[in-house]
């Protein structure tokens, strides 16, 4: 009976029969408690850091200025990471198809600014590699696997502009070095594996040359020099399977192809 009277009370309150400095009191909690939630709010949404590909994508594609000054960036393909022994030189393609650089000083252990390649664009992931002072890149172009090349001349950033390379290539393409020359490593059109040099000093390319055996389904190859002799990993044409073998350059020799134990759904980095 006691608790039915207490509800009944409650139930029968009225503001307006309440004093004025009552209501007063009540009026002003009442607003500044609103307050306190949009100010919590605010402050939530002006502390919180904004991540996510499409404000990173907004930024690269809209503003180079912006590209270069924001500390994270997102690329739709794998990145391409090379050294030259002193300073590491990332490649990726950006959202919008170009193609962006920086370089990791390991002496000092920081990253430079994104200096994005005056021209041309790829649907893959850009191979590169570092030679004295120069940095390597090449691409597969936006249409019918063409297969282009060019050159940045980490001193003064000089872009040599693009040269169209003979042949094409199904996927991404394979960029190594031996010290003095570049080797080209791409999957054919038939899914067999070609590579070719270009000899730094007198700036030119060899012609394509297939290996004897072996062909690899979706791409990329993985290659690499060591020595006089030029290592191949690829995904073979039966699910994932690791693929290894090597090609002595002096003589032509090959080695065949040997399983690895293991197997992957992307694409096999080597390096040396």
């Amino acid at each position: 009976m006691k608790t039915h009277n207490l509800k009944k009370t409650i139930h029968t309150i009225n503001l307006r029969k309440l004093t004025k400095p009552t209501a007063l009191c009540i009026s002003v909690l009442f607003v500044l408690s609103i307050l306190s939630v949009f100010s919590s709010s605010a402050v939530q949404a002006a502390t919180t850091p904004t991540f996510g590909n499409t404000a990173i994508g907004a930024n690269i594609d809209n503003n180079e200025a912006n590209a270069q000054s924001i500390s994270y960036f997102t690329t739709p393909s794998a990145p391409t990471l090379t050294s030259n022994g002193t300073t590491l030189a990332l490649v990726v393609r950006g959202t919008n198809n170009q193609i962006y650089y920086r370089f990791y000083m390991i002496a000092t252990q920081t990253w430079t600014d994104w200096i994005v390649v005056p021209s041309g664009t790829t649907v893959d992931c850009p191979a590169a590699t570092v030679l004295g002072n120069m940095l390597y890149i090449v691409v597969r172009g936006m249409a019918s696997g063409q297969i282009w090349f060019g050159s940045i001349d980490l001193g003064t950033n000089a872009f040599s502009g693009w040269t169209l390379l003979s042949g094409a290539t199904l996927s991404p393409p394979t960029l190594t070095s031996n010290g003095t020359s570049l080797i080209l490593v791409v999957q054919g059109a038939n899914n067999e594996i070609f590579y070719r040099f270009y000899t730094v000093a007198t700036q030119t390319w060899a012609g394509w040359t297939a290996l004897p055996s072996g062909s690899t389904p979706n791409g990329p190859t993985s290659a690499t020099m060591l020595g006089n002799k030029l290592y191949f990993v690829v995904i073979g044409m039966n699910t994932s399977q690791l693929w290894y073998s090597n090609i002595d350059l002096g003589t032509n020799a090959f080695s065949g192809w040997t399983l690895l134990d293991g197997s992957t759904p992307s694409k096999p980095t080597l390096t040396s």
